[in-house]
């Protein structure tokens, strides 16, 4: 197996944080099959299923635990990707502990972002907070959902998201 070959690499622990419905279990997917021979899910079930993969977690369409799956796309790193449920304070925090960088995923989609960037209650605000409290200083903002038909790839909407996560 690929991960057993690269037990001599310096492992990379990056947390994926943001708001729930923001697309963090559909971008862990996609990262585990990274250099894979599949372009889609194996079983037939969306990229989301694959983090998030529980009974519970599909009936109810949100990450409940943190999903801890591997990116065999870097030879340089074992990366190990977490994607850490926005619901679930204890399991988030428990991911950004462990982890070496952050990927904050922040939809573009016009009122998810603002939602999730609410000083003191947004979500995506939260987990900023806490990977600076816990010394993450590499962060990666992923803004998401770009080709919803309210956004439609607008850099207007992109400097937006941007502007609102670095004033």
């Amino acid at each position: 197996e690929a991960w057993s070959n690269m037990s001599h690499l310096p492992r990379l622990n990056v947390v994926l944080l943001g708001h729930h419905q923001s697309g963090k279990s559909t971008l862990a997917g996609h990262l585990s099959c990274l250099k894979r021979e599949f372009t889609v899910n194996p079983n037939g079930l969306p990229f989301k299923q694959i983090s998030d993969y529980t009974a519970n977690e599909i009936s109810c369409g949100h990450s409940v635990n943190t999903s801890y799956l591997r990116c065999d796309a870097s030879e340089v790193f074992q990366i190990m990707v977490m994607d850490a449920p926005s619901k679930f304070p204890r399991a988030a925090v428990h991911a950004i502990s462990q982890a070496d960088v952050a990927v904050i995923v922040v939809s573009s989609v016009k009122g998810e972002y603002e939602e999730s960037l609410v000083p003191h209650t947004g979500t995506t605000w939260q987990h900023l907070i806490l990977a600076r409290a816990f010394g993450i200083k590499d962060l990666i903002v992923c803004v998401n959902k770009m080709a919803h038909d309210s956004v439609n790839y607008s850099p207007d909407n992109l400097k937006l998201v941007r502007d609102q996560i670095f004033p």
